[in-house]
């Protein structure tokens, strides 16, 4: 009797089968921690209101309530992310995300604007740490022909997190919650990211084992964060302002001297050449434009322009202002955009600036590609 016939063994393109099979279920927990720190983004854009009348923020602290995360966030994302190539990007997503959870708890409870202010910075540490993690696992557990459609799901759902935010930080205020809770939902999804990523998520790293590169990673946060720094604060102090122009001017310095310094040390950050290759550079593009063109859309929509000075009197004479938000998707002509109106009693809210918010989320993904 002849033995019978054995099926060829599956082809997992040289990944570990255990992590091949669970692939689609690896995306899914990475998708869901880059839509967590995407909301942290664009949520406060609601709740501003509230946390001036209860902090008592003047403009500037509101400001910084706002800007401080996406500051820290770009200036040590780089940094972040070679740290996760030197010691493992599961590490580096754990950290990530402990990091941001405790930050939003301290956040929720916070007393006074520079306690929020202080969280909010913190918390862009942890974000800085999770995003390029998600993406290098991504390519770590999915082969050369899947990647692109996994890479344009990560993408595309970080868009949707653009809405999201404003989206659920109205419902929070408009159930009568408290403006700490629009910190404090983010809790229960940490807790439970967190353990689907220690059970299910492989760890992975540069297999080369390179060398930190302090004095790179030191340059990229100058350049990075100066950058970041003259957009956020060009609307108020003028663009051909001595500040904005030496923050400028400060970013090209230390984008030059990055440069200058990964092209001769022996283990660059990321090495310039790479951008000489084509699949390289245009995949970094590619990244860029599929994060970006979603959430682009609900900035334009949202935050593109300034209140105009009737509008400003008349809120500065009512006791209640109502600020209605778009979600990002543009509503067809049979179906209505939904609004949400949130209450505030506060007069001091600060005049909404022309601030280039397309600009500002370019930089922040263009960064995101590396």
């Amino acid at each position: 009797m002849s033995p019978l016939p054995t099926l060829p063994e599956e082809d997992t393109f040289g990944i570990d089968p255990a992590i091949y099979h669970r692939r689609w279920m690896i995306l899914s927990v990475l998708c869901i921690s880059l839509v967590t720190i995407v909301v942290a983004v664009s949520s406060l854009n609601v709740a501003i209101p509230t946390i001036i009348r209860e902090l008592g923020a003047n403009s500037t602290e509101s400001l910084w309530i706002i800007e401080a995360y996406a500051l820290v966030f770009a200036g040590v994302l780089l940094p972040a992310g070679a740290l996760g190539d030197r010691f493992g990007r599961k590490w580096a997503l754990l950290g990530g995300l402990v990091i941001f959870g405790v930050m939003a708890l301290v956040a929720s409870f916070s007393n006074d604007p520079g306690q929020l202010i202080a969280a909010r910075a913190v918390m862009g540490i942890g974000a800085a740490l999770i995003m390029p993690a998600t993406l290098s696992i991504i390519t770590n557990v999915f082969p050369p022909h899947e990647r692109q459609r996994a890479i344009a799901t990560w993408a595309g759902l970080a868009g949707a997190g653009g809405a999201i935010g404003p989206l659920l930080t109205g419902l929070v205020l408009n159930a009568g919650w408290w403006w700490g809770a629009v910190f404090l939902v983010n809790i229960p999804l940490v807790l439970v990211l967190i353990a689907l990523v220690w059970f299910l998520v492989p760890n992975s790293k540069n297999p080369n084992g390179e060398q930190l590169d302090p004095p790179g990673a030191l340059l990229s946060v100058i350049a990075l964060g100066s950058l970041v720094f003259g957009i956020i604060e060009g609307p108020e102090w003028g663009w051909t302002s001595v500040g904005v122009l030496g923050s400028f001017a400060l970013a090209l310095a230390g984008g030059v001297g990055f440069v200058m310094w990964e092209n001769r040390v022996e283990h660059p950050m990321l090495d310039p050449q790479l951008f000489k290759l084509r699949g390289f550079s245009m995949g970094s593009l590619a990244i860029t434009l599929a994060f970006f063109s979603i959430p682009a859309m609900h900035a334009a929509s949202s935050t593109g322009r300034r209140w105009s000075s009737v509008e400003r009197r008349r809120m500065s004479m009512n006791s209640t202002t109502r600020i209605p938000f778009r979600t990002t998707m543009p509503a067809s002509a049979t179906t209505p955009t939904p609004v949400i109106t949130i209450e505030t009693a506060s007069p001091k809210i600060p005049r909404p600036r022309n601030t280039p918010m397309m600009l500002k989320k370019i930089t922040l993904i263009i960064m995101s590609g590396f």
